[in-house]
This record gives structure tokens, sequence and C-alpha cells, in this order.
């Protein structure tokens, strides 16, 4: 089965969560017997480990993205038009004449710039359009939620409305539609039902603690992984820094902000905060976490599933959560988050919780024993490689 997988980036590093679910998502497709070869723009060399998996190939194109200002004027959403510059153009023509796939892979909306020129291929290779998040409510709420400049918020809602066409026609034309979660899935699938799809939950690589106990010993903290980047996660952490940063400090509660954070975001909010850092990228995930009582999510918009709750679950940290700020968990690990309606509503529940040691120890066993040995990349791509295997008997 060979497989020409078309993503934004060869996703290298893998510094956040969608790059992480796209590498080892294909890795093990590869693993699982299918022939994949990676395209997107290099942005740096995949890792040795990367490089030594059977059946795959990664092919970065070294090009910049198209610029912003004329992606905007084109017809799909910013993304898709940035990633789709002349070089990419180009070399996925030659990979579909030189290895003619049997399926292309759609990674993500941002790849949906080769449904035009699949349209006309015969014999046309079958088309699998990986959904990330249902982008269309996605986009929508960041455009509502955006509240700076009225002509950044105009191209906003412009944006969401190109994501919404580009997402409806991605879904009517794939032959195969995988979600990370249940909720995606059914949303995406609305108004396709009979759709053939697959929920394919992220997989979990990291260290898992074997026991942990929260006492005084560990430090008055709380952590959030993540990068604040994205337009969406800007708006998330920012309304959470207004509602917490001085309730923690009146406490004498730690925030640290532990990923990539751009540097505009942080150069405004540090000289406000009180309790909260910006840590940027740390040598080691596990030692933080290990000397942290509570792991938070606070992305209310833009749900979907976040990677970052499984580092929490297996490093044995609870885990507070805006409501609707994630999905994919097993709900015996869901009855164990502390979930509040609001980020004012969060930070109180923060502070309740803090020094309840029998609450954070009953909570953080409880979720790791209910995540434990689910999660497992190997079954996503055995799972993934045999509903590719089957699409062209299927067409």
């Amino acid at each position: 089965m060979r497989v020409l997988w078309v993503s934004r980036f060869v996703p290298f590093p893998m510094n956040a969560g969608d790059r992480v679910y796209s590498a080892r998502l294909a890795a093990a497709t590869a693993e699982a017997g299918a022939e994949v070869t990676v395209l997107g723009i290099a942005d740096e060399a995949p890792p040795a480990a990367m490089t030594a998996v059977r059946n795959l190939r990664w092919e970065g194109v070294n090009c910049a993205q198209r610029g912003t200002v004329p992606a905007l004027l084109r017809p799909l959403p910013l993304v898709t038009e940035r990633a789709s510059p002349a070089p990419i153009v180009a070399a996925f023509r030659r990979l579909l004449d030189k290895l003619a796939p049997q399926v292309v892979v759609v990674d993500n909306y941002a790849a949906g710039w080769v449904m035009p020129l699949l349209a006309a291929r015969r014999p046309a290779p079958a088309l699998v359009y990986i959904a990330h998040n249902f982008e269309e409510k996605l986009a929508a709420d960041i455009a509502r939620g955006f509240s700076g400049s009225s002509a950044r918020k105009i191209a906003l809602l412009l944006n969401a409305l190109k994501i919404r066409r580009l997402e409806r026609a991605l879904v009517k034309r794939a032959d195969l539609v995988v979600a990370l979660t249940e909720r995606d899935r059914d949303e995406l699938l609305a108004r396709n039902p009979d759709k053939q799809s697959l929920v394919l939950p992220p997989g979990f690589t990291g260290s898992r603690a074997a026991q942990r106990a929260i006492d005084a010993t560990v430090p008055r903290r709380v952590v959030m992984l993540g990068s604040v980047r994205w337009i969406a996660k800007q708006i998330n952490v920012g309304e959470f820094l207004e509602a917490a940063d001085a309730k923690f400090h009146a406490v004498g509660i730690a925030f640290d902000i532990i990923g990539d954070v751009a540097e505009e975001f942080r150069a405004s909010w540090t000289p406000r905060l009180k309790a909260t850092r910006f840590l940027g990228f740390v040598d080691n995930v596990a030692d933080e976490l290990a000397r942290s009582r509570l792991g938070l999510v606070i992305e209310a918009v833009g749900g979907g599933f976040k990677l970052k709750i499984l580092d929490y679950l297996f490093a044995r940290v609870p885990v507070a959560a805006l409501a609707g700020s994630f999905e994919g968990v097993p709900q015996a690990a869901r009855n164990q988050i502390a979930i509040a309606p609001t980020a004012a509503a969060l930070t109180e529940t923060v502070i309740r919780l803090i020094d309840d040691f029998d609450a954070l120890n009953g909570m953080q066993n409880a979720c790791f024993d209910a995540v434990n040995g689910r999660f497992e990349w190997d079954l996503d791509g055995c799972q993934l490689a045999a509903a590719l295997a089957a699409l062209p008997a299927a067409r």
C-alpha cells in the first residue's frame, strides 16, 4: 500500500501537539506495513529514530511559506494557502507521478490545497482526511472570541467561512475520515453520516510514574504544558491569567507555563504577572511534573484531544480543567478531573484543592488506573494501515 501523506510541515521539531500526532501516527502506520512518504515544508531534519522507521520516508521541501498578505487574498484558508507555496505544489506533482500512490492522506485542513490537483487525476487515489479538530466550530469560536482590532476580527470571520467550506469539501470527498475524538467524528460527519471513519486518539510515549504521593513536600505549584503561539491558545491563557494570577499570588500558589510562548505575548504579560512564570522549554518535563500538585487544561476555545492531559495523567498529576477544554479520555478518568465552567471558577477550584492531599491523591490514582494500558501508537498504526489497505477495493 503506497501512501503519500501531505502535511503542513515535515513535523519536526515535535514541539506541539499537532506535530507529535502527525509524526507518531505516520511512523506507526509505516511500521504496520504501509509504505508512507510524508511531504511538507522542511522546518528541521527528522531525528535519527524517525529516519530509521521501516517503510517511512520524509520528503521535506526547503522553502518559505507563502506570505500572509498574499495568502489572505486567495480563496483557501490562511494556513492552507501559506502551506502551499509553488515548490511544495511542484514536489507533490512529482511524487504523484513517481510513486503512483494508492492513497493520499490530507493531514489537517492545512494540506487541503491538494484537492484541486487530485480532481482531474485518473485513476484517482483514495483520499484520507485526518482532522485534528472540528475546524469549522473552532474557527468560528476563535473569531467570536477575538477582542482586538476590527480589521483583524473581520479577517478571522472571513477565514472561518473559508475553513468551513474547505473542511466540508474534504469530508465529502474523503474515502476515510480520521478524528481524534468521537465528538469530533460525529460533528464532522453530521452531513455525511455514512462516511467511513476512524477515531484514533493519540498514543503516549512518555514516562509513566509507577507510584506517587502528593504531600507537603511537593511545592504549592500548578503547571500548564503546551505552546502559546496559536491565537486560540493566547486567548485562552490570557483569560485565565486575568482571573487567576493575582489570586494565586495572594494565597502563595505558583503557576508555571511550560512550552514555547510567542515573544509578543510573553512581553505583554510578564510585567503584570505576580504568581506566573513562562518557563519555555525545560530539560526534563517529568521532573517539573513531579514538583507540581495540579496540571491545568484551560482551552475554552478549541477543545478536542489534548496531548498534555496524557502527560499529566501518566505522571500521576491531578488535573483541573475548564469545561469543554478536552475530549477523548475514558469516563473513569473524566470523573476524577476537577472541571469548572469559567476561569474564575477554575481559579477557586485550584485554591480549594491545592492543600487537600487526600483529594489530590485520590484523583491521580484513579486517573492513572483509567488510562494505563490505553493510548498506544502501535494500535493506532495497525488500525489505520488496515483501513488504508481496504480503501482501493471499496472505491
